[in-house]
């Protein structure tokens, strides 16, 4: 999720756990998808996944689109709006269980239990205590593995090292916040997430995304799908 080799998109979304499952029964095979949602990490066909990005693109630009009828009332306005939320909300989470449900993306064929689960528990601990970064050696004791097990496990699952696994984890959780915040000091919503020099952290989130960290705070406050 939160590694970003070079030349590659990063689109997410976030639904609301209650809608997403009772959406999910009328999936084929909704206990195969649950299973897969169990993993940190899942790598679906490149073949599947450009055509649901084309799809994606459609959707969008549907819902883009002026609504018609400027001479409703308000409460018809509303009403229209929210019909066509609920349409464009239904729209992606059928492309993205379309994905799931694929027969190439099988759960049998994704990474060693232990593995994923040390990665999922480090994703966990960055989220809810960005300011204390672990060391690889406090990991280490933490879990009870070695070193070479730790790196491996993220070079396994999500092809890097565990070090750039959870910077990056911080910095996209910088660049939400100076996405969705209005007049954010960029110096405490950096400290929040563990990042004190802020010279090496303008360079380290450039190199992610492109920008420096004032380029995206200039933006306009937007609301962001995580």
């Amino acid at each position: 999720m939160c590694h970003m080799p070079t030349d590659t998109d990063l689109f997410a979304i976030t639904f609301d756990q209650d809608f997403f499952y009772k959406y999910l029964p009328r999936m084929a095979d909704p206990d195969r998808i649950a299973a897969l949602l169990k993993q940190p990490v899942m790598k679906v066909a490149s073949n599947g996944l450009h055509m649901c990005r084309e799809r994606l693109l459609k959707i969008f630009s549907h819902a883009m689109l002026p609504v018609a009828g400027d001479q409703l009332r308000q409460d018809e306005q509303s009403e229209r709006s929210a019909r066509r939320e609920e349409a464009l909300e239904l729209a992606l989470l059928g492309e993205l269980l379309g994905l799931l449900s694929a027969p190439d993306c099988d759960p049998h064929h994704h990474l060693s239990t232990v593995r994923s689960y040390i990665v999922d528990k480090l994703h966990r601990q960055i989220i809810e205590d960005a300011t204390n970064v672990p060391s690889i050696f406090e990991v280490c004791q933490r879990l009870r593995v070695s070193r070479r097990t730790i790196q491996n496990s993220f070079r396994t699952v999500a092809e890097t090292t565990p070090l750039n696994y959870l910077r990056c984890v911080r910095l996209n959780g910088v660049r939400r916040e100076l996405l969705s915040s209005e007049d954010a000091s960029i110096g405490d919503i950096a400290s929040r997430w563990g990042f004190f020099h802020l010279s090496h952290f303008a360079e380290d989130y450039r190199a992610l995304f492109g920008e420096l960290p004032s380029q995206t705070a200039r933006r306009p406050a937007q609301i962001v799908l995580q």
